[in-house]
């Protein structure tokens, strides 16, 4: 336990400044006093925990009207358990009679001046609100002129889209016509050259088939050379097998390749036919 003797110097007498710090102490669990000196300071003897104290100290450094603490001394010491409750030390009745009643006086006082500050403030609203008055009377005005400009031209835009709408319609009209005529031209061009294409497809059809019957024939002529060419010389190796056998062997398989290349040949030929005759 701590012993804090404190001394509250400024506006602290005559303005219900002791009621408060009891308060306070009661409050935090501080025992102790508080009484006026004259001079017009403010004794507190006040004990408790050291770290209550401390809060309690700073608690009555009070600056709101009508008290104002200026400034706070204090001393610390042991604390010699001779409390044990806070309380106000008084003086004579009639001091702390008067001074009830100047703090009183001081409140009223306190309380008429904010009145007049309050009706002052007051006039400056009423004059404000005359003034936004005004001006929202001006901002009406205002408002009243921009909705006529808005519906002029709301109405000239609405006439300008009608004109401008009849005038695309007819562009429009007009394109069509112009595309529809372009289409027909091209149509016509189309048809030209696709009957173009089909006389071309007919002309070349008539040379394949004259090709193929010429190669029918040239076909049947080899054949028949061939064929006279492999008997004569079958002929021929046959005197000439019993000393050279083996050349009528390669001789033979040169006929067998001759033959395989015709048989080839022949399905070219077929297959180019066939090719033909589908286009057509």
């Amino acid at each position: 336990m701590q012993r804090a003797e404190i001394v509250a110097e400024g506006e602290v007498q005559k303005v219900g400044y002791r009621d408060v710090v009891q308060k306070i102490a009661r409050k935090l669990g501080i025992v102790g006093y508080a009484e006026n000196l004259e001079g017009g300071d403010v004794k507190i003897v006040a004990e408790g925990k050291e770290e209550i104290l401390r809060k309690f100290i700073e608690k009555i450094k009070i600056n709101k009207f009508p008290i104002f603490v200026e400034k706070i001394e204090t001393e610390f010491a042991e604390a010699e358990n001779e409390f044990k409750y806070f309380k106000i030390k008084r003086g004579d009745w009639r001091e702390e009679l008067g001074e009830r009643v100047d703090m009183a006086g001081t409140l009223l006082y306190r309380s008429v001046e904010l009145g007049e500050k309050n009706l002052e403030q007051g006039d400056k609203m009423l004059e404000k609100q005359d003034q936004m008055s005004a001006k929202q009377d001006q901002m009406l005005d205002k408002q009243d002129q921009t909705i006529g400009v808005i519906k002029e031209g709301n109405e000239k835009l609405s006439e300008d889209i009608r004109s401008g709408n009849e005038k695309l319609s007819e562009d429009i009209r007009s394109g069509n016509e112009k595309i529809c005529n372009k289409l027909d031209s091209g149509n016509e061009k189309l048809l030209e050259g696709q009957d173009k294409m089909l006389e071309k497809q007919d002309q070349t059809i008539g040379v394949i088939r004259e090709g193929t019957e010429e190669m029918r024939e040239s076909r049947e002529e080899n054949k028949t050379i061939l064929k006279d060419f492999h008997q004569e010389t079958i002929q021929r190796f046959d005197m000439v097998d019993v000393k050279y056998g083996k050349i009528a062997e390669n001789m033979e398989k040169i006929l067998q390749e001759m033959k395989e290349e015709r048989r080839e040949f022949r399905e070219t030929i077929e297959k180019l036919i066939k090719t033909s005759l589908e286009k057509k």
